[in-house]
């Protein structure tokens, strides 16, 4: 228990390091001002995704602005990360209207100003994490526990380039 009362949470992750969740903005800044707890030395640093939100906005006129100039203008209203959305035709990436912009604050805000417009912010949903080895959802190749899965007909008993299935599933 600390200056402004008890954490939220404390958890300890598989690496050995503790994740505290805070209750105000007054107890994190009291958990970052410590250089040391029980003379072993600590080091604080605030969660990186944990503590941002993403919102997408979509806008034509600012098609023409480049990803910094965006940020350089919403860069006062919270805005610490733009990114806008490409499609692909052929080979070729075509940037679209739509923006993702990372907020430094944990709630997403409905509108932001962009020069004269005022901007509808939506709530950002990333596309789910694909595995291209046993071609299931929610975790990638490299953490993959499943067998090794035919992407074209189903088969776990071959790989996709060795497939000879006429059709797709």
């Amino acid at each position: 228990k600390g200056i402004g009362g008890s954490p939220k949470s404390v958890k300890k992750l598989k690496s050995g390091d503790l994740l505290i969740e805070t209750t105000s903005a007054i107890q994190t800044k009291s958990f970052l001002i410590p250089k040391s707890i029980l003379k072993k030395p600590l080091s604080v640093t605030i969660h990186r995704t944990l503590n941002s939100c993403r919102g997408v906005i979509s806008e034509p006129q600012l098609l023409k602005d480049t990803e910094s100039e965006i940020l350089t203008g919403l860069s006062s209203q919270g805005v610490i990360a733009v990114r806008r959305i490409h499609i692909r035709r052929g080979r070729d990436l075509i940037p679209t209207k739509h923006i993702i912009l990372t907020f430094n604050s944990t709630k997403l805000t409905t509108n932001i100003k962009a020069g004269y417009l005022n901007c509808k912010v939506r709530v950002y949903i990333p596309n789910p994490i694909r595995c291209f080895n046993c071609q299931r959802f929610g975790h990638s190749k490299t953490a993959c526990r499943g067998k090794q899965t035919c992407s074209k007909c189903a088969s776990v008993d071959h790989n996709t380039p060795d497939c000879n299935s006429p059709e797709l599933l």
